[in-house]
């Protein structure tokens, strides 16, 4: 239960690393850059931009080594100009210019110069490239993923400007989740969720349902396969009845009634809609009252979620 415990813990911060990537021109390398790092495991977007910016650094090191083993190689005359204005772009531009620049600016809080920064190794990469026209490029692959990254790196850098320039949404979501039963569960999930930025208090609440659905499709998971692996006696009953709780009421009927409820105007029906799956999801883990539940952590993420969704709901009653 400590695997799916840690799920739980970093399914938020893995929809943060989705959502953010989302967002940007290159969706699979995005994904593949940030998580390859642990630091995307609990980091911010100040974190993954980061990251990004580290994924330039390397390959930009990598570009440099390239371009001094092509000019000891004794290259075509056609190479020779080329490679000498790539080395310059690499090493003085990219490497001892915009990607320190781009560092402290992040971690200063300054992300408009860290924005201009990779801008500008963007732009390098592509300039590197553009000096081979009249031949075959051997930095190809290099100047492309350099490019790209800078490019996926901007993408990020400026959900850090929406940020800024979103304060007054921002204190809607701590004004809001202030009056939930869980603070700090209610302020991680709607931040997670990039419609907080700008959303109304009817967005913030479909975002709290939809992280109800996303346990709760965990929770379902986790039930099937623990039917299917021979489970103790004392257990077949108590799954039974969850996997009933979870599919049939909760993902089957409460939470497509939360949603549809909300969209429509309908707080009311939202509300009961989520007050019954919280009782699925208590009614659960009562289930196993003669021995310990292998679903407790599951049980209070979604219990938890649905009361947090509830608080947040009564605000437009």
């Amino acid at each position: 239960m400590l695997f799916v415990s840690i799920l739980i813990q970093t399914s938020a911060d893995d929809n943060l690393v989705k959502t953010t990537c989302k967002n940007t021109p290159n969706v699979e390398l995005c994904l593949k850059t940030l998580r390859a790092d642990p630091r995307s495991a609990t980091g911010d977007v100040t974190t993954l931009a980061l990251i990004a910016v580290d994924a330039i650094t390397a390959n930009a090191k990598k570009a440099s080594a390239s371009i001094s083993k092509l000019r000891r190689s004794n290259p075509p005359n056609a190479w020779i100009g080329p490679l000498k204005s790539c080395g310059f772009s690499y090493n003085k531009v990219i490497l001892e210019t915009d990607v320190p620049v781009a560092i402290e600016a992040l971690t200063k809080g300054d992300p408009k110069y860290a924005e201009d920064s990779v801008v500008s190794s963007s732009g390098s990469a592509d300039r590197c490239e553009k000096n081979f026209s009249g031949s075959k490029s051997p930095l190809t692959a290099l100047n492309t993923v350099v490019r790209e990254l800078s490019d996926v790196a901007r993408a990020i850098i400026r959900n850090l400007l929406i940020v800024i320039q979103t304060s007054g949404d921002a204190n809607l979501v701590q004004t809001t989740c202030k009056n939930t039963p869980n603070v700090e569960l209610c302020l991680k999930t709607l931040r997670a969720d990039p419609r907080s930025g700008s959303g109304d208090v009817t967005t913030l609440a479909l975002i709290a349902v939809d992280a109800i659905k996303a346990n709760a499709r965990k929770a379902s998971a986790s039930i099937s396969k623990l039917r299917r692996s021979n489970p103790p006696n004392a257990w077949v009953v108590p799954l039974k009845d969850c996997d009933f709780s979870y599919n049939k009421v909760i993902l089957e009927t409460n939470v497509p009634s939360a949603i549809e409820a909300l969209t429509k105007g309908n707080p009311k029906f939202a509300e009961d809609a989520v007050v019954g799956s919280s009782g699925s999801a208590d009614r659960c883990e009562k289930n196993f009252s003669g021995s310990k539940s292998p679903l407790t952590a599951l049980n209070t993420a979604v219990r938890e979620l649905s009361d947090v969704a509830r608080a947040i709901i009564r605000n437009l009653l």
